[in-house]
């Protein structure tokens, strides 16, 4: 009798340590699941966005975390919020930081870019960790919604394109790094205050849709955004473009960001920054840093600055681009 007893609690223990090991192990597929779905990154640089512009040099708040603008996560876009997003990929049902007129980063309205009515434009975006998916760019004219902020109705009215025609872009790789389009404004469209919008549809979670099941399937993905206030002129109009505040501060070098590019991230902020899946540090291959020396022609200090990182980073000396900057044209190292 004691020995069934003891053969009895000997296998309720082994049932026990696998109930925990599947409990482990289910904790942990969840866990890197979650991170797999959300950590995609990428900010808009040109036109610059309003969270990105303090990087070329504009008097604009900073935000360590301007690649981080997907409608407060996968969870609160879809679970909470039905899909929808702040025009500028601030969460719908939180504090619309980049909206106007209530925004807090956007207090002081600056219009970086000034194009010419139904010219071609150059579009940048710096993914830092990429999962596939499609880009779109929209275009509202502020007037037509009283002249303070965009909406996203406005936005969907007019859906930019290419020279062929094409209006959904992409990724054919998970490079990561600088990618730029060219894209058509409209003729017969002027603005003294246009907001431009990049959203980013992402391929990284599972899902089905017609076409079948699996990874990037589906409607629901995480999304990313970003917005830029310009201006479009009349044909045949002289072109003047805001400049940034001249200002000069040591630049410093090192190969992680420094703590307080991380001060107030939590722990999942920080997994963001390292792609789970190859192992590697978000920016630490960069095949297209020889495009960032035309990411904004008419500003000629940033241009410098950023030529200068390029310099770098070819000579294997810069593994990330820094999160701070010089605006003049002296690099003080």
């Amino acid at each position: 009798m004691v020995f069934f007893s003891s053969l009895s609690l000997l296998f309720h223990q082994v049932d026990c340590t696998r109930m925990l090991a599947r409990f482990i192990l289910g904790l942990w597929a969840i866990f890197v699941l979650n991170i797999i779905s959300i950590n995609a990154h990428g900010r808009l640089l040109e036109p610059p966005s309003r969270m990105s512009a303090w990087r070329l040099g504009y008097p604009v708040p900073i935000n360590y975390n301007d690649h981080s603008m997907n409608c407060g996560g996968y969870a609160t876009q879809w679970n909470t919020n039905g899909g929808k997003c702040g025009i500028c990929g601030d969460s719908w049902s939180g504090r619309r930081f980049y909206e106007r007129p209530n925004g807090a980063m956007v207090q002081h309205k600056i219009i970086p870019m000034t194009y010419s009515e139904g010219s071609i434009i150059k579009v940048t975006l710096d993914i830092t960790v990429s999962h596939n998916g499609w880009n779109e760019f929209r275009l509202c004219n502020v007037a037509r919604t009283g002249g303070i902020e965009a909406t996203q109705s406005c936005l969907n009215d007019t859906l930019l394109a290419d020279a062929s025609g094409k209006t959904k872009f992409y990724f054919t790789s998970k490079k990561v790094g600088l990618y730029s389009y060219k894209l058509l404004l409209p003729k017969g469209t002027t603005c003294d205050h246009c907001v431009f919008q990049w959203k980013w549809k992402t391929g990284n979670s599972w899902g089905c849709d017609a076409a079948g099941c699996g990874v990037g399937h589906g409607d629901a993905q995480e999304e990313f955004y970003g917005c830029s206030d310009i201006k479009i002129l009349p044909k045949g109009s002289p072109l003047t473009t805001s400049q940034p505040k001249t200002t000069t501060h040591k630049l410093s070098f090192s190969f992680r960001p420094s703590a307080k590019d991380y001060l107030g991230y939590n722990l999942l902020d920080i997994f963001r920054e390292f792609d789970l899946v190859s192992r590697t540090f978000d920016v630490s291959e960069r095949d297209d840093d020889l495009d960032l020396d035309d990411v904004l022609p008419v500003n000629t200090s940033a241009q410098e600055y950023l030529e200068t990182l390029i310099t770098l980073k070819t000579q294997g000396k810069l593994p990330y681009i820094p999160q701070t900057h010089p605006s003049d044209s002296k690099i003080v190292f």
